[in-house]
């Protein structure tokens, strides 16, 4: 495959310079690929794009020669469990969401185990917020690409998030509960109790004082 010169339509899932400089993804019904160019396409484009198939670090992509926009439409990414994650899914915008279970460097692990890697490029002028922390819930959008082969021969998978909105926390917040005197009344109650016990003691102590009179 690697030298043959093709033609391909597809979706922008990545505009160029989002996770990498002159480097965009499209992506069809069969798939998505990675685009070497320095025209900017934008996410949502709908592209013609000629050019040769090359290879780098196991993962194919197309250097471009000529591009043509068709039109524009809507990009939803492929909602995947991580599990489930292959290197069908390569070039591909998907959806993750688990918890953060490993951060080093500009990389972070999401899942149980080793999980799936998420790559933070330090050259794409934006950094990690600093709300990541190992042991939260995570959502995260991103490409899905290839960075050479791990020890076992498996290909290193990685999630190239396109911006900070590509990453966002998930709400796992549970209604707190109420803290309780005795079992009885929540604390809250407590200084309304005492206003009524001091407002009956005055009471008391009124009625005493008229009746001596």
């Amino acid at each position: 495959m690697v030298g043959k010169d093709v033609v391909i339509e597809g979706v922008v899932t990545a505009s160029t310079g989002d996770v990498g400089k002159e480097i965009a993804y499209i992506q069809d019904s069969s798939g998505g690929i990675r685009v070497n160019t320095k025209e900017k396409l934008t996410v949502g484009q709908i592209v013609s794009v000629s050019g040769t198939v090359n290879e780098a670090w196991g993962e194919f992509y197309i250097k471009a020669s000529t591009l043509d926009i068709l039109g524009s439409t809507n990009i939803s990414p492929l909602v995947i469990d991580i599990g489930k994650i292959s290197r069908d899914d390569i070039g591909q915008l998907i959806k993750i969401e688990g918890k953060i279970c490993k951060i080093d460097g500009s990389s972070m692990w999401i899942g149980e185990d080793k999980g799936i890697k998420v790559y933070l490029s330090p050259s794409l002028g934006w950094k990690r917020p600093s709300w990541i922390k190992s042991g939260i819930s995570i959502e995260v959008v991103g490409i899905l690409s290839q960075w050479g082969y791990n020890s076992d021969g498996e290909p290193n998978l990685r999630i190239l998030p396109r911006n900070v909105n590509d990453l966002k926390i998930v709400n796992t917040t549970e209604s707190p509960t109420l803290p309780s005197t005795g079992g009885i009344l929540p604390i809250y109650f407590g200084p309304f109790i005492l206003l009524i016990a001091l407002l009956t003691k005055i009471a008391i102590i009124v009625v005493c004082k008229k009746s001596n009179i």
